[in-house]
């Protein structure tokens, strides 16, 4: 399975990448001098499929006390999750002759209201979806449906451009409300009730004073059809979405009587159909056309964001969080219902780090610290999840390229452009050893299995062996023809494996007298990664030009190889052991993919 995620990072500038021992977290190190780190426990990227629709799934709904979720599907079917119960297996019924576009719960949970290309609103009494009452929504399609936060008032819209208004329970229509020039496409109530929002195909946003009906603010808020409207939780923010060739998804914040649009980052330039913001604010969903899906993080000064840029085949048109710590439902064009593990917090970066380009990272192996250095010749300790920075180590004179801890955690190696490598012990920071000899910049650290033994790998195109910790240099091994860019030991300590700029793949033995053997020719792309599986026998590589090739250790020979979408990938992380591996892009794109 290849999943497509693009994170947010800051002017294009992602350099570096790496996964904690434990899976756990994904780091990445910007341009900016940011580091940013996001859960990967659990496959939170990845969603699993919830269930099929027979027909297109046209919308998706939570109830507000999180116990359903409920799906209306272009045959005009109804499906009803109850969350409490556990089930996959959904109620479901004949809802509408023809496409079902809208769906709304009740405050109280206990009656589901839909509309449709029928122009009927029908009323379900809940959990057994027993019909209540059936309203006549005016001629033609119904598109936009809301109830008021009380539940007394429930509003429907549509392609005849007037929104109706019913008290509940006794289905009487109180008044008509028209202003609008265009269909409408979305209708919302915000939580105190006292604004009822629509939109239109031509863009336009009209603000209905409640109950009165009286039409107070009227806006273009998009260049093409409003397709989606959400208030946040506490009212205090609109999002708006739709088809915009600029901006198709716009946060609007309440600025004494009137709405001040505030730029969102990061949003595909595609329609958005669906929309759904976290029960506390912060988070905001939305979903659109070519399958994208996408979560922004607005509890902080800046928004923080994740884009999967292939979701779904075909348009997404249901989005819905389940309930607070939960997961989200997605449905749409290819009718599959899929489920997205907790996306809060979607990811963190560090508020003050390098002052410059972060080209190295490393997690130490109990992954409870990130080490991170940058072209401000600096090393920085963070402890992670909480990202509170517990260490600076000073000493380098250039740009820092490599960085290892032991496999004891007791030991951090550092390498980079001032040619020497650095031992600092851990916690304390302390410098214990500067091992010299590379005559060019150092670019790859390795450490063995057991810890006795440090690889490192320069520009001078050779590959040193240092005995650890004393720091005494035990062997120098040449015949690559260019600069040294990744190393690892096997676990059994039998090989060490190098690869270069050029492509070539080397492996070095360690425990008897034989002639170094070439794994993979030079080709025109760098060898970026190497990773053995925990059990020794396969070794995986990354190449610049996003190739991964799995090696069968035994014989030295290719077993399978694979190809990334992006032929030049910032910065690749391989995970033998979960049998996949992460392609990054300098704009934050990452790829997810296994064999």
């Amino acid at each position: 399975m290849k999943t497509i995620w693009r994170m947010g990072t800051e002017s294009k500038g992602l350099l570096s990448l790496a996964a904690s021992p434990d899976g756990r977290w994904l780091a990445w190190g910007e341009k900016s001098g940011k580091i940013g780190w996001l859960p990967l426990a659990g496959n939170p990227l990845v969603p699993e499929e919830w269930g099929r629709s027979a027909g297109w799934v046209r919308v998706i709904a939570r109830s507000p006390d999180a116990s359903f979720i409920a799906a209306g599907d272009e045959d005009g079917k109804i499906h009803l999750w109850d969350l409490k119960s556990g089930s996959r297996d959904p109620l479901r019924w004949s809802g509408h002759r023809g496409p079902v576009h809208a769906l709304a719960f009740s405050p109280q949970g206990s009656v589901l209201a839909s509309a449709g290309e029928d122009g009927w609103v029908r009323l379900w009494r809940l959990p057994e979806g027993a019909l209540l009452r059936r309203l006549r929504g005016g001629m033609g399609v119904l598109r936009g449906l809301a109830f008021s936060p009380e539940g007394n008032l429930l509003a429907a819209g549509g392609h005849n451009r007037h929104i109706r208004i019913w008290r509940i329970p006794e289905g009487r229509l109180l008044r008509v409300l028209e202003g609008h020039q265009e269909r409408i496409h979305a209708l919302a109530f915000s939580p105190d009730g006292r604004v009822l929002a629509s939109g239109d195909h031509g863009g336009w946003l009209h603000l209905w004073a409640m109950p009165e009906g009286e039409l107070k603010h009227r806006l273009l808020a998009l260049r093409g059809p409003l397709f989606a409207l959400a208030f946040s939780p506490d009212g205090s923010r609109l999002v708006t979405g739709g088809r915009d060739p600029s901006e198709p998804l716009r946060l609007w914040r309440w600025e004494s009587e009137s709405l001040r649009s505030v730029p969102l980052p990061g949003v595909p330039a595609a329609p958005v159909l669906a929309l759904s913001f976290h029960p506390s604010g912060s988070l905001l969903g939305a979903g659109g056309a070519e399958g994208w899906i996408g979560w922004w993080e607005l509890s902080g000064k800046d928004p923080v964001w994740a884009v999967h840029l292939e979701a779904h085949t075909g348009w997404v048109r249901g989005l819905a969080f389940e309930a607070e710590g939960g997961g989200w439902i997605s449905g749409g064009e290819d009718r599959r219902i899929l489920r997205w593990p907790p996306a809060s917090p979607l990811h963190v970066r560090t508020p003050e780090a390098h002052t410059d380009w972060v080209r190295a990272l490393a997690f130490s192996p109990d992954s409870r610290l990130l080490a991170s250095g940058g072209d401000d010749n600096q090393i920085y300790l963070w402890r992670i999840p909480e990202g509170e920075r517990v260490g600076a180590l000073e000493g380098h004179t250039d740009w820092l390229r490599a960085l290892a801890f032991s496999p004891d955690g007791r030991y951090l190696a550092s390498g980079g452009d001032d040619r020497a490598i650095r031992l600092w012990r851990i916690p304390e920071g302390a410098l214990t050893a500067v091992l010299e000899g590379h005559t060019s910049d150092v670019r790859a650290l390795a450490f063995s299995r057991d810890g006795a033994w440090l690889a490192s790998g320069g520009d001078d195109s050779t590959v040193r062996l240092w005995s650890i910790p004393d720091g005494t240099l035990r062997q120098t091994c040449k015949g690559h023809s260019a600069g040294i860019r990744a190393l690892a030991f096997s676990p059994d300590g039998r090989w060490l494996i190098s690869g270069d700029e050029a492509g070539e793949l080397r492996r070095w033995p360690l425990q008897e007298e034989a002639e170094p053997q070439v794994l993979s020719p030079s080709r025109k792309k760098a060898v970026k990664v190497l990773a053995f599986s925990g059990d020794g026998r396969e070794l995986w590589a990354g190449w610049a030009d996003g190739e991964i090739q799995i090696l069968r250790m035994r014989e030295g020979e290719l077993w399978s190889q694979h190809r990334s979408r992006n032929e030049d990938p910032a910065a690749l992380v391989l995970l033998p052991d979960e049998g996949r591996w992460i392609v990054a892009c300098s704009d934050g794109e990452l790829e997810i993919s296994g064999a």
